[in-house]
């Protein structure tokens, strides 16, 4: 026998859903509404901190695996006439920003990145901020000014 629904009830501070199962013994009253007990509505309650955060990982995990997904197919490899090969990827604007890292660094140790920004002169400006939040991370900002190139270092305090 499967459960039918039967009735909705709202108290003051939870609601409960009442399914109709198939009867093991005769209710007293055909009319009575299975209840929710107070300690298990609060056992539920201290659970949902949990079961949102379980949820909400899920959700940020697949949005994370599709927008891997979709950059992942804007971006390239390029080598210029210097032979140094170039990882990119260029946005919805046309900005193309490459890296570069030299052969041979040293595990552990400092090394050199050549970083190439490409745009059309119709964006006016391109920018590579070199931390995850505007505050205490450097901002490379370059712009065309004639013919010429101009390169700016900012940061915001």
């Amino acid at each position: 026998m499967t459960s039918s629904f039967v009735a909705t009830e709202v108290y003051m501070d939870e609601w409960v859903i009442a399914l109709n199962h198939p009867p093991r013994e005769s209710p007293s009253s055909s009319s009575e509404l299975p209840r929710t007990t107070k300690a298990s509505f609060e056992d539920k309650r201290a659970n949902w901190p949990a079961e949102i955060m379980r949820w909400l990982t899920y959700t940020l995990s697949v949005v994370a695996l599709i927008s891997f997904v979709a950059i992942a197919q804007d971006q390239s490899t390029y080598c210029d006439s210097l032979g140094r090969c170039f990882a990119s990827y260029t946005n919805a604007g046309g900005i193309t920003y490459g890296i570069a890292i030299p052969e041979g660094p040293a595990t552990g140790q400092p090394y050199e990145a050549i970083v190439q920004i490409t745009s059309p002169i119709e964006v006016g400006w391109a920018a590579l901020a070199w931390g995850g939040s505007m505050t205490y991370n450097p901002l490379t900002i370059v712009w065309a000014n004639g013919k010429d190139v101009v390169v700016s270092s900012r940061m915001a305090l």
